[in-house]
């Protein structure tokens, strides 16, 4: 839970205290996780991106952070053969194009 560890190095904002106080009393099963005091971090994930050449993109996301900290670096990736993979190749190639043509 990131929330249970952002809240442990930032114990005056009330921002995360007022989220967890709303989400105890309206969410029976936060209410559970939250009293299990499990902490953790949220590592991988898969994002969905809306590009408006290349149309929606499925990327798996893996987030590498400092421990004790804040930072946090999240990494997106397609698998090779993929249609992910080819929209980011198209990407690139669009990229390229659009650079090429600013250079004139």
């Amino acid at each position: 839970m990131d929330l249970r560890s952002a809240t442990a190095r930032c114990p005056d904002d009330r921002g995360p205290r007022s989220l967890i106080a709303d989400l105890r009393r309206e969410s029976e099963p936060f209410r559970e996780l939250w009293a299990s005091h499990a902490v953790g971090f949220h590592k991988a994930d898969t994002k969905t991106v809306h590009h408006p050449e290349v149309g929606t993109i499925l990327l798996d996301c893996v987030t590498l952070a400092v421990p004790g900290g804040d930072l946090r670096i999240t990494i997106c990736s397609a698998a090779p053969g993929t249609e992910a993979a080819q929209q980011l190749a198209l990407l690139a190639t669009l990229g390229l194009q659009t650079t090429a043509t600013a250079l004139g």
